[in-house]
């Protein structure tokens, strides 16, 4: 969608196995009406996927133009270093941390890990900003995925 010259693409994971597509509002695709709960979406081809994604199976992607900010950089988010306190042998366990996260439950967001990279507890933010804490809020390491959700005190503002 940035090749096809959208500034500012944002995706979310939504109920249902939906995945939902930010892009900015223009003259030619306006402001989209947001559902007023996420019950109300429902997996299908959406028309205006189809035509911007030729070449991809749109079954399940959802379109949505904003005239809101979208790509806002915040205080945690996705590529960043996450790291362990010093363990006793003196080494510290690095990993990336991956995507931002909503829980739609109760609207909290936080940063998503690897769930193989287990102590993270510090996240590297960037200067002028100190490195802060993360805590551990749940995990999942199986057959379904890999994935842990940690939450920051500094309010947990998610990309």
């Amino acid at each position: 969608l940035e090749e096809s010259g959208f500034r500012g693409v944002g995706a979310a994971m939504m109920p249902g196995d939906i995945i939902q597509v930010t892009l900015p509002a223009t003259k030619e695709f306006p402001e989209t009406p947001q559902p007023s709960q996420p019950s109300e979406l429902v997996a299908r081809e959406d028309p205006v996927a189809k035509n911007l994604l030729k070449d991809m199976d749109v079954y399940g992607i959802q379109i949505v133009f904003t005239n809101e900010p979208i790509d806002i950089d915040h205080h945690a988010r996705g590529g960043r270093m996450t790291y362990t306190d010093t363990n006793p042998d003196g080494t510290i366990g690095i990993c990336t941390s991956g995507f931002s996260v909503y829980r739609i439950s109760d609207g909290r967001n936080g940063i998503s890990i690897a769930a193989h990279c287990t102590g993270m507890v510090n996240f590297d933010a960037e200067s002028p900003e100190a490195d802060f804490d993360l805590f551990h809020k749940g995990e999942h390491c199986g057959s379904h995925g890999d994935v842990e959700r940690k939450t920051t005190n500094p309010g947990e503002l998610a990309e």
